[in-house]
């Protein structure tokens, strides 16, 4: 007889890509073969993002573990993070080559080399997989009856096995709060299956296990859609085309390099909150924004002034909201928190970057007086106290606003805190830069110089060659 304890262990999820781009060249003069065989290569480009911290292993299943064998001449693949740095490279086994890799977005190029151009078209859709170590083992529970697993009652904990029988044993799905942040539909959980109670059975008898993901469970939004619907069927059918019209040109808005759209919109719907979001998001993201600075302000100041913030800050010092349509006023409240931080926000860094170019101007001929500089300070002052009100500074939202007020009150070394953090948010090449002119104010020119010297390691211009 045998002693059986069987375990479901679920060690890594496996998501599957398929290539963003693809391009077949003919390599180089070392890369002809005798009688002047010429080798051709094709890249594959696939992305990925990694939720957060971890260790990944990509593999390219068609090709893995063939090397002399494979009818092609060679794979290779590199990772590059968003700043086409290099992360980790590999070959055939993917079991050698795990990469450890901070949260963000990736590239992985894969290059696949033959003599025929016609066998690596064949090879332009092909899959890729990238299975990430989840940090703690996920377990199935195993019954030993299809009565008892439909019920979720006794699991199977051990039990003996005379020779020459059989026994079913019937496993459960994982429960959704269970499944890893960023898998889903099209992943699926990798780990193994041992029967034996034994560590030396257990070593002896493994069983791969792949548990594929389903499709998550719908929820209604707020509890609030029957009600929804309810209004919409009210609604007339004039009111929603009215409506949807609307809401297609204020996205359109953004795209037209013209102001006419908005001064129709705003005769027309004078009260419409997202209509002055809209623009203002519309200034604040163009390329002459410098320029229009002071719309920018003017823009943050209409979308404020239509945001009740009295009743506002009532209701987020409720501590429970016994109303029947609380879910629905939680909802709006929070839109419309949301939407007075990012315009306090935008207008912070306008009136920033106002007093910011001032500095810069200062002893130059300049058309700013003492008292509009003075005037501009203080209302950046009284916008970051605002600010805070309703949020921490230290949100990811908040950061750009916390740096620039920092540089404009030349409070070096608070700005460098914020734009370290903003660093570690979004490690560009911008927000270093940022960080070295704070450290060159601060008199800091050994980080300066070292941060410098560092600057084409972290940003190459181009991915690097196989």
């Amino acid at each position: 007889s045998s002693d059986l304890a069987p375990c479901i262990n679920l060690k890594s999820w496996v998501q599957t890509l398929r290539p963003l781009t693809s391009k077949i060249k003919p390599l180089g003069p070392r890369d002809v073969l005798p009688n002047n065989r010429q080798l051709y290569e094709i890249i594959l480009t696939y992305n990925f993002h990694q939720p957060k911290s971890g260790e990944v292993t990509p593999s390219c299943p068609l090709l893995c573990d063939l090397l002399y064998e494979s009818e092609f001449d060679s794979q290779l693949w590199i990772i590059f993070d968003q700043n086409k740095r290099q992360m980790g490279s590999g070959d055939a086994y993917p079991h050698q080559y795990s990469v450890k890799l901070e949260k963000g977005d990736y590239t992985i190029r894969l290059q696949i080399r033959h003599e025929q151009m016609s066998e690596l078209d064949r090879l332009k859709d092909l899959p890729f997989i990238v299975a990430h170590r989840m940090t703690s083992t996920l377990s199935l529970d195993v019954y030993e009856s299809h009565s008892v697993a439909l019920l979720g009652k006794k699991k199977v904990n051990s039990s003996t096995l005379p020779p020459k029988h059989s026994q079913p044993f019937f496993v459960t799905m994982l429960p959704d709060d269970k499944i890893p942040k960023g898998a889903g539909p099209g992943c699926y959980l990798a780990g193994s299956l041992t029967l034996s109670k034994t560590e030396m059975g257990k070593k002896a008898d493994v069983v791969s296990v792949h548990y594929h993901l389903v499709p998550s469970p719908t929820k209604p939004k707020n509890g609030s859609k029957e009600k929804e619907k309810d209004t919409d069927k009210e609604k007339d059918i004039k009111e929603e085309f009215a409506d949807a019209l609307r809401d297609l040109k204020i996205q359109w808005m953004a795209k037209l390099d013209t102001s006419d759209l908005y001064n129709e919109l705003k005769e027309a719907y004078p009260n419409h909150l997202p209509l002055y979001l809209a623009r203002l998001q519309q200034l604040d993201s163009e390329k002459e924004r410098m320029t229009r600075l002071k719309e920018i302000i003017e823009a943050s100041n209409e979308v404020m002034s239509r945001i009740d913030q009295t009743a506002l800050a009532v209701y987020a010092a409720m501590k429970t909201d016994p109303r029947p349509d609380a879910a629905t006023i939680k909802n709006d409240m929070d839109k419309q928190k949301t939407t007075l931080i990012d315009a306090l926000c935008r207008k912070g860094c306008a009136l920033a970057d106002k007093v910011i170019q001032f500095q810069v101007q200062d002893g130059a001929a300049s058309t700013i007086t003492d008292d509009d500089q003075e005037s501009d300070f203080d209302a950046l002052t009284d916008t970051f106290w605002e600010t805070a009100k309703w949020t921490d500074v230290s949100d990811a939202k908040v950061l750009p606003f916390a740096y620039k007020h920092a540089l404009a009150s030349k409070m070096y070394g608070r700005g460098l805190k914020f734009a370290t953090k903003l660093v570690e948010e979004k490690p560009t090449k911008e927000n270093w830069k940022n960080c070295i002119q704070l450290m060159k104010f601060l008199g800091w020119s050994h980080c300066a110089s070292f941060s410098e010297n560092w600057l084409p390691v972290m940003f190459p211009p181009d991915y690097s060659v196989f």
